[in-house]
């Protein structure tokens, strides 16, 4: 009796917030119940149609990987007009805004696993060729932005060299893969190859990790 009349009192406060707690559980109770054999859908709205909606800009990268179902569903936009939200039942189409603007980036379909687009899809863009970085110059900037932070003394000329004569190695079949199929190297595998040097370096330190 001494212990119980020693015993504290909860707070009114304390009381309330525990109180409401047990009033959410019960109701999630009863929510998992009622959805035990049943699943729940809700429909969300993309980055797309945000992006539709508030005049925002969207980058497509790999366009051309993209499916036919996928690409047909953009024609739309491409033409100007707007998208409809048939998931949704809408029979109205999202109000497009003025400043949406829809960009596309696609390797051609030389890259193994590359196909084009469809032409009726592709005429619809401005389209711009960026041609593969050549210029001893621009492969050495890439370098060393990628770089930048790795190292105080990174070895720009020599990264350089050893990509321009992999390349040439891999284009006259002095060297071949695994498979012993002929290696394709190109900028994305040089900023590949980059990247890893530049997110191992903390690690293994930057000799070992551009050395491997």
């Amino acid at each position: 009796e001494k212990a119980a009349s020693r015993k504290k009192r909860m707070r009114p406060q304390l009381q309330r917030e525990w109180e409401h707690f047990a009033r959410a559980v019960e109701h999630f109770e009863v929510r998992r119940e009622q959805l035990k054999n049943n699943f729940a859908f809700a429909f969300v709205e993309g980055a797309l149609v945000n992006a539709v909606r508030n005049g925002h800009w969207v980058l497509l990268d790999e366009a051309n990987l993209a499916s036919s179902q996928t690409l047909e569903s953009l024609s739309g936009l491409l033409e100007g007009g707007s998208i409809y939200l048939t998931e949704r039942g809408d029979v109205h189409p999202v109000e497009r805004h003025p400043d949406f603007r829809i960009f596309a980036c696609m390797n051609p379909a030389t890259d193994i696993g590359k196909k084009d687009l469809p032409p009726g899809l592709r005429n619809r863009f401005t389209e711009f060729y960026v041609h593969e970085l050549e210029s001893r110059e621009d492969i050495a900037t890439v370098i060393t932005s990628y770089l930048k932070r790795s190292s105080t003394s990174i070895p720009v000329n020599e990264i350089v060299d050893f990509y321009v004569k992999a390349k040439a190695a891999a284009a006259d079949g002095t060297i071949s893969d695994g498979a012993k199929q002929k290696p394709h190297f190109s900028l994305r595998t040089l900023c590949r190859a980059l990247s890893y040097v530049r997110d191992v370096t903390p690690q293994y330190g930057f000799k070992r990790a551009l050395y491997d």
